[in-house]
């Protein structure tokens, strides 16, 4: 797909990035599992403690996709990494190319960065992004991602939610 813009997301952008979320949400058959707002958002990306940056690719004025990204290191290696947080790709530009074209520029910016890799995770089932990111050259980790909800942080800090 010709003409396609990629630029850092503004603060105006906002709203584009927060539907981007829902649509991942969506995709994800999680739509009620976004709690984002645009204040919680420009304090991950624009605060002075910011987390991470977000990326848009657009056609004239339509954002095709979007990607939020944050730097991570990997102890093994000592070398920095640059972790794809979401990559969407808009319901209309599906199959167009987009989404090989912000993996394209999310690779130039790591590289620019320092990074020595770039690493993302992948819905198990969704076997559609899986082909399309080994057609790219990705390979699969086989690691089991575990986590903590802020209440199960809570209870194995020995805090309680009073």
């Amino acid at each position: 797909m010709p003409d396609i813009v990629f630029r850092p997301a503004t603060r105006a952008d906002l709203s584009v990035l927060i539907d981007f979320i829902h649509l991942l949400a969506s995709d994800e058959g999680r739509p009620d599992a976004v709690s984002v707002t645009k204040d919680r958002l420009v304090a991950l990306l624009f605060g002075p403690d910011a987390f991470g940056t977000g990326y848009l690719g657009f056609k004239g004025n339509e954002p095709l996709v979007s990607a939020l990204v944050l730097k991570k290191f990997s102890s093994y290696r000592g070398t920095p990494i640059l972790y794809i947080e979401d990559i969407v790709v808009s319901k209309a530009a599906r199959g167009t190319g987009v989404g090989a074209k912000m993996m394209e520029f999310l690779a130039k910016k790591a590289l620019e960065q320092g990074c020595e890799a770039m690493e993302w995770m992948a819905v198990e089932d969704n076997a559609g992004a899986i082909r399309f990111y080994e057609r790219l050259g990705a390979e699969i980790d086989r690691h089991v991602v575990l986590g903590f909800d802020h209440a199960a942080m809570l209870k194995v800090s020995g805090h309680n939610n009073d």
